[in-house]
């Protein structure tokens, strides 16, 4: 992970001054709750954690994420448009990959938020497109909105062995394992 690439975590709020995170904020946040662009007021350990996933340090003897060195873009969003309002700031705000470690176990779908995965799909990084990743889901089924749109990358939850867990989505949208059971 270069120092040049963005990644925004579409979750509930990153807690920006974790240990693990110093440093590693892009200069755009958005709070979709308020409509302002500051950081997230109210932040949640999930949001974190996925961060710390992501970007964590490596020199600390703690816990290392997957690109240390990357920025990460900190949205707030807690309903599903809200979530499609995030995705187009991410894109519109120069994320190169857009996060989303949530999914909607009833399967509604939501016309404005499947637009704004299109629209990063197509007009994120000024034309080239973002990656947007979408979780699996917990439920051994792959869940909304990683299943409606081939061009998202859906990530499964994996053990400490690498090998798929047993609550993991699974299913032909399935494209790629990430560490996601007993996760600091």
């Amino acid at each position: 992970g270069e120092s040049s690439i963005t990644v925004a975590v579409i979750d509930q709020g990153i807690y920006t001054q974790h240990s693990e995170l110093n440093g590693k904020m892009h200069s755009y946040s958005y709070d979709c709750s308020t409509g302002t662009s500051v950081a997230p007021s109210v932040y949640q350990n999930h949001a974190t954690m996925i961060a710390g996933i992501i970007a964590a340090n490596h020199d600390n003897n703690m816990i290392a994420g997957i690109a240390p060195n990357i920025k990460l873009m900190n949205t707030g969003a807690t309903s599903l448009e809200l979530h499609a309002n995030a995705i187009n700031k991410a894109w519109q705000n120069g994320a190169d990959v857009i996060n989303n470690s949530w999914g909607s176990n009833t399967n509604q779908h939501s016309a404005v938020l499947e637009s704004a995965i299109n629209n990063a799909l197509i007009k994120g990084r000024n034309g080239k497109g973002c990656i947007v990743c979408f979780a699996a889901g917990n439920d051994k089924v792959i869940t909304y909105p990683g299943n409606c749109n081939p061009d998202i990358l859906v990530v499964g939850a994996s053990n400490s062995s690498g090998r798929e867990t047993s609550f993991s989505g699974r299913g032909n949208e399935l494209d790629v394992l990430a560490p996601g059971e007993e996760i600091l």
